[in-house]
């Protein structure tokens, strides 16, 4: 049972039959997080936008919170943060930054496409602030935007999952999800991408 340790946020020990060695031999670093993926293909969809994939991606999270649960230091326990803070992934003449947005939930597709562009514009000039750049609990990858069909990501340091969404061709797109294997498993996986489903085509829900 979950046990309410601040104003909207919850902790859990983990699941018991987890592993013993996942705590003893992982850290937080994302290239040691064990993954696991699944991918699903969405049917009767045009060209979706990173503003509409961000906030079905937000409407998700809130049905199937565990997707950005972050990990304690010690892998004993995590926390489910109160508001859905997506990292962004954002492709820069110097390189890939991820900045934050934050309270995806509670915006509209307006209001996160006016942060995205504004998001946009600081990581091209390189001018992010730490406010900005961090503080993300869940990050899109939208490589349908450089034309990518379908692809695999790789988990944030301290995040529990990134969704990465392809290029639709003929109505149809790719959408896949990386998470820590230490939190999710296929069941909610699949959950999450019924979820993520449903708010991409019937975003006028929720």
């Amino acid at each position: 049972m979950p046990v309410i340790t601040g104003p909207s946020e919850l902790s859990s020990q983990l699941p018991s039959q987890l592993p013993s060695q996942s705590s003893d031999h992982l850290n937080h670093q994302a290239s040691d997080i064990p993954h696991c993926h699944a991918l699903d293909v969405i049917t009767g969809v045009g060209k979706i936008s990173t503003p509409i994939a961000i906030k079905a991606l937000s409407r998700a999270v809130e049905r199937v919170p565990i997707m950005h649960a972050v990990l304690s230091p010690e892998d004993e326990s995590y926390t489910i943060p109160a508001g859905v803070h997506v990292g962004v992934a954002i492709a820069t003449p110097s390189g890939l930054a991820v900045p934050c947005l934050r309270d995806a939930h509670r915006k509209s597709v307006e209001e996160i496409a006016a942060d995205v562009a504004r998001l946009r514009r600081l990581a091209i000039d390189r001018r992010l602030s730490r406010d900005d750049a961090e503080g993300g609990t869940i990050t899109l990858s939208n490589i349908g935007s450089v034309g990518l069909v379908s692809g695999l990501g790789i988990i944030q340091p301290n995040q529990t999952a990134l969704v990465t969404v392809g290029k639709a061709v003929d109505g149809a797109m790719h959408v896949s999800v990386s998470a820590d294997h230490r939190l999710v498993d296929g069941l909610t996986l699949a959950e999450f991408l019924a979820a993520f489903r449903q708010s991409v085509t019937n975003p006028g829900e929720g």
